[in-house]
């Protein structure tokens, strides 16, 4: 896949690993991603606007999605423009509340995932569970140090959701992971 970004590069992804970049572009590419995801990026939940402000806020384009305070609790929502108006996909939710005494730093136990047709089954660093508006809870698993980009790209094919959700799940995975 060739894709160009909005940062005025091309890139290209495969899954055959014989044709996959190993080099300084790689390293280059991991490295822009890891240096996106900042402290700041962690506060923009606690700085969301209240549900109540909806109103307010209309999106820019059919499919945006915002993050907005539910009774305190971050919960996304996403743009009809076709009803203007905001829907409610799921609850913004810290993959590592509840993960019960773990020190700051350490990493928890690696977590099973079965696979399906885009994540191999096997042990994940991390499988988010993800609510799409229609309390079904789907699995997202990503190890730490790989794509956030790639593994937003396949949980949208899997589910059928629209490239427009692909930045926001990659930066739901970048601030849920190390």
């Amino acid at each position: 896949m060739i894709v160009g970004t909005e940062d005025y590069k091309i890139r290209t992804f495969t899954r055959d690993e014989s044709r996959a970049e190993k080099g300084a572009d790689l390293a280059e590419f991991e490295q822009e991603l890891k240096s996106k995801t900042t402290a700041s990026d962690m506060a923009q939940f606690e700085k969301a606007p209240d549900v109540s402000e909806q109103a307010r806020m209309a999106g820019k384009t059919d499919g945006d999605v915002q993050v907005f305070k539910k009774n305190g609790v971050p919960a996304a929502y996403m743009w009809k423009l076709a009803e203007k108006k905001w829907e409610y996909v799921g609850e913004v939710v810290d993959p590592n509340a509840g993960a019960g005494g773990g020190a700051m730093g350490m990493s928890a136990a690696p977590k099973y995932y079965d696979g399906d047709q885009m994540f191999p089954a096997g042990e994940y660093d991390h499988v988010f569970d993800v609510e799409l508006g229609d309390n079904v809870m789907r699995k997202l698993p990503f190890n730490n140090g790989a794509n956030a980009i790639t593994a937003a790209e396949k949980f949208c094919i899997r589910e059928q959701l629209g490239r427009s959700n692909i930045d926001q799940i990659r930066t739901f995975i970048s601030q849920h992971s190390e």
